[in-house]
């Protein structure tokens, strides 16, 4: 007897939790996350899917209408690929019932490929403002972004002590655990203990924070804190390049175009590149108009690749500040101007590119762009003959042999003549 109330405990049990009802709490189109335009499936029309990723704690047995291949599913977070144009979907659940989905409800008539959505569910039954999508602990967003924030001031103001006391109301929380992880990796406001602090970061990154994940990247390419493997670092630095981090975007680029641990892609290097230009790294502004101009995953096309140059010049990157120099003096994508040449290796050259400044010693020595001063070429030649660069070298070298700028002084000629490894 006591054998059959138990079973027909059990079974009234699961018919409750699976009586339950989940409700749509918030659905927002996700502009900086880059998932859905980067990831490689396609409808039957051959068009980049969007993508809903949806929190909630339950699992998601399957999705009706428009989706395509299979359920992505990591910790808290179900990433389902849908068809362009998808009006709605019908979600099963594990533990509760189906749940019907009709975008234009939440001011989305369709879904629109290559754009990512965050849905986030909960229970019918729970309180306002009650969600399940952080941790197994209910907690009102609004609380949770209040100890965040707090959170952040603490470890920013170096007030360890509160930070970490205020990162254990929320231990499950993937913010709390990443900063955690810097207290204890730091010995700030707690014992230093690596092995914490990467458990915690590992905690944070397989929640989906995306600054976690490019961190444990590049503790795992770097070798130092834990063994060096560049295929996990890899998979890590995708992973948050999926979701919009600039710095794992630009690195992931970097294994593509050097054909690193991975097969060499130009095409794949050309589209991260540009992921990250886009969204105005510098460095990923200057690498993607290298590109165009040597037509190395796209088209070689001079105009966009000096276009990509100034953006990334005017950001500050030295190296784009000489490229652009190089297609002012050589014509390249715009008519030749010495006078912005010289401005462009001038700038390059005082941020401490080397290269830039034995160009800028080319210049003063030919009063190209600028008065003609073999006084200033020797210097600059010899900042970058310094610095070891070739060209400055041999540049130095042949004032030293004609008197230009120095005394004549064949020995000295040599000497930089040998270090530029050339025989005169």
């Amino acid at each position: 007897m006591k054998i059959r109330f138990f079973i027909l405990l059990g079974l009234l049990v699961s018919l409750y939790a699976r009586g339950q009802e989940l409700k749509v709490v918030s659905f927002e189109v996700t502009p900086r996350d880059l998932t859905a335009r980067i990831q490689g499936r396609v409808d039957a029309n051959g068009r980049k899917c969007g993508v809903v990723k949806i929190y909630v704690n339950d699992d998601v047995a399957a999705v009706r209408g428009g989706v395509i291949g299979d359920i992505v599913i990591t910790g808290l977070e179900k990433m389902i690929y849908l068809a362009h144009d998808t009006k709605r979907i019908e979600l099963l659940f594990k533990n509760h019932l189906p749940l019907q989905i009709s975008f234009v409800d939440f001011g989305f008539p369709t879904i629109t490929g290559e754009m990512t959505y965050v849905m986030k569910l909960k229970d019918k039954e729970a309180s306002p403002g009650e969600i399940t999508v952080a941790s197994n602990q209910h907690q009102t967003p609004d609380e949770g972004a209040r100890i965040r924030d707090e959170i952040k001031k603490a470890y920013d103001g170096e007030m360890y002590d509160k930070a970490m006391s205020l990162c254990k109301t929320i231990p499950e929380d993937p913010f709390a655990q990443l900063y955690m992880a810097y207290m204890y990796g730091d010995g700030k406001g707690v014992a230093k203990d690596l092995s914490v602090a990467l458990s915690l970061m590992r905690k944070s990154a397989e929640q989906g924070n995306s600054i976690a994940q490019y961190r444990l990247a590049r503790l795992y390419e770097g070798g130092v804190v834990i063994p060096k493997n560049i295929p996990e670092a890899i998979i890590w630095f995708r992973r948050a390049a999926e979701q919009g981090h600039i710095g794992a975007m630009w690195r992931l680029a970097d294994f593509y175009k050097e054909g690193s641990y991975v097969t060499q892609d130009y095409q794949e290097a050309a589209k991260w590149y540009t992921a990250a230009a886009e969204l105005g790294n510098p460095e990923a502004q200057n690498a993607i108009g290298e590109m165009y101009e040597k037509g190395q995953g796209v088209p070689k096309d001079l105009i966009k690749a000096v276009e990509w140059y100034r953006n990334a010049a005017e950001g500050g990157s030295m190296y784009a500040q000489y490229n652009l120099g190089n297609m002012y003096y050589h014509a390249l994508g715009v008519i030749k101007d010495d006078h912005e040449a010289f401005r462009c290796f001038k700038k390059a050259a005082e941020n401490g590119m080397t290269e830039a400044m034995g160009m800028l010693g080319v210049l003063y020595e030919n009063g190209s762009g600028v008065d003609l001063d073999y006084g200033e070429a020797v210097k600059w030649y010899r900042k970058g003959a310094e610095r070891n660069d070739s060209f400055s070298q041999m540049r130095l070298g042949l004032m030293y042999k004609e008197g230009k700028g120095v005394a004549k002084d064949p020995e000295e000629a040599e000497r930089w003549f040998r270090k530029a490894g050339i025989a005169e």
